[in-house]
This record gives C-alpha cells, sequence and structure tokens, in this order.
C-alpha cells in the first residue's frame, strides 16, 4: 500500500472533487431540457360548409286542359274556368273547357239580338256584341253556376267574371243590356236589377239609342193593342221579358201568355 503525506491527500482529495464536480455539470449541460418551447400541430378539424342555393320558382301558366266542367278553383270554389272561343251576341259566348266546348248564356240578363236569321239585328245588338266580344272572346273566364246547368235549348247558364269584372252586371250597368230574372236563378238579380236602373237613369248606351219608354226597348214588339199574344213576340225571350216587366209570374198571368200550365214561362212555342 502506497502511503501519502497527510497534505498530499488532502490535494489528491480535492483533485477528485473537481472532478467529480465538472463531470455533474457536463453530464448536466449534456441531459438539460431543451428551453424552447414545443409546438405541436393540432390538427385542424373538419369544417362541413354548406352551400345554400336560392332558386326562384316561377308560377307556370294556367292551363285550361287542368281545369274541366265541375271542377274547383283556388280563389272561388265555386267557380270554374274556361277559354272563350266565340262571342256569339252580348249575352251569349261559346267556351273551351280544355276539349269539351260549350254555349254559355249569361244569367240574369238579356242583350239585343244580333244573330237571329229571322229577324233583323236589334237596337243597340251590334254594339252589344262588340262590347262583349272586346271583354272576353279570347280570354280564361271564370263560371259560376246559380241553381239551374241549362236552359231549354241546352246552353250553360253561368254567370261570367274576367278579372275583377262581372261581366253580367257590366253590361246591364253600361246599357248593352238589362236586367231580366228568370227564377229559380236569382243569385244576383238585386244587383242586376240596381245596375239597371243606374243606367236607365244615366241614359246609357241602350236607354238613349233605342228611344221609347218600355222597361225592354229594343225587344217588345210596337203592336198598340193594349193586350199581348205571342204573335207580338219574334222571341220566347222577347216575350219573357215583357211578362216579367209587367210583373208577371206563377199566379199573375199578364195577358194570359203563360197559358194553362201557370208554370211562369210564356210562348214557349217561340224559339
Amino acid at each position: 500500500m502506497i502511503y501519502f503525506p497527510k497534505s498530499r491527500r488532502r490535494i489528491i482529495f480535492l483533485s477528485i472533487l473537481v472532478v467529480f464536480g465538472v463531470f455533474q455539470l457536463l453530464l448536466f449541460a449534456v441531459t438539460k431540457p431543451s428551453t424552447q418551447p414545443v409546438q405541436t400541430t393540432t390538427p385542424t378539424p373538419a369544417v362541413k360548409i354548406e352551400i345554400s342555393k336560392e332558386v326562384e320558382i316561377q308560377p307556370s301558366e294556367p292551363s285550361i286542359s287542368d281545369t274541366v266542367l265541375g271542377s274547383e278553383t283556388l280563389t272561388y270554389p265555386e267557380r270554374i274556368n274556361a277559354r272563350v272561343i266565340e262571342v256569339r251576341d252580348g249575352d251569349t259566348i261559346e267556351v273551351d273547357f280544355g276539349g269539351s266546348k260549350k254555349t254559355v248564356r249569361y244569367i240574369g240578363i238579356n242583350a239585343p239580338e244580333t244573330v237571329d236569321p229571322r229577324k233583323t239585328v236589334q237596337c243597340f245588338g251590334r254594339e252589344a256584341n262588340n262590347i262583349n266580344k272586346s271583354l272576353v272572346e279570347g280570354q280564361i273566364v271564370q263560371l259560376e253556376k246559380d241553381i239551374s246547368e241549362t236552359d231549354k235549348y241546352g246552353r250553360l247558364l253561368r254567370y261570367v267574371y274576367i278579372g275583377n269584372i262581372f261581366v253580367n252586371q257590366y253590361l246591364v250597368e253600361e246599357g248593352f243590356a238589362h236586367s231580366s230574372s228568370y227564377p229559380p236563378d236569382i243569385k244576383y238579380q238585386e244587383d242586376l236589377d240596381s245596375a239597371e236602373e243606374e243606367a236607365r237613369s244615366a241614359n246609357k248606351g241602350l236607354w238613349a239609342a233605342c228611344g221609347g219608354s218600355s222597361n225592354n226597348p229594343f225587344t217588345v214588339n210596337s203592336n198598340t193593342s193594349t193586350d199581348k199574344d205571342c204573335s207580338d213576340f219574334s222571341t220566347h225571350q222577347n216575350a219573357q221579358d215583357y211578362f216579367i216587366s209587367k210583373g208577371g209570374s206563377s199566379t199573375n198571368n199578364v195577358d194570359k201568355l203563360d197559358g194553362s200550365d201557370r208554370d211562369g214561362l210564356v210562348c214557349e212555342t217561340l224559339p
């Protein structure tokens, strides 16, 4: 065993401590964690992007083939649509229900005749025919039924509308026709009667052009006798207008025009 003096032993011991200390420093320097922040990559969550595109829907054109006889409309369930394909005269038209053609007679009014081959055109007939054409010919109109489906000639009995115009009433209030009641189809007869009174008071249309003081200046025959018979009239319509204007009914047989059946319909053998 080598023996070192005490002073030398102390130096050796201190040297070992120093070496050991240096070694620890070097070891710490190598293993010291980095002071720089660790950047971590966070995955970006998937985002669902919804693209909304507004599409403007244009309303489809009304198709007359979608509306058939007896169907209903959205605005007025009691009315049906039809296209007017011909105006016969001031109160009669021919319509098409998407393939089914029908003749329509306006309810509650009477316009002067223009198409009866057995007589000349009645006073203000052409004017009534022309105004009716300007209103409805080629147009889609709405038709409204009252009580009766047809008249004795097989024509549909209807109130006629185009846009906001009630055609039956318009023709009366402007003097192109007069009010004519045919029970039981009298739903709007009070309105039509009032329209006639206004037209007469204002001396409009036929009330100014046709002269005379009769309620129906273009229909009543000029026979000067007090009583009338069916020979004084050219059509059943004319006779009926006269009968009603005189207060005739099933219980009041004016001039005995109602015959023996007393049904309120007169001169039924006339066209």
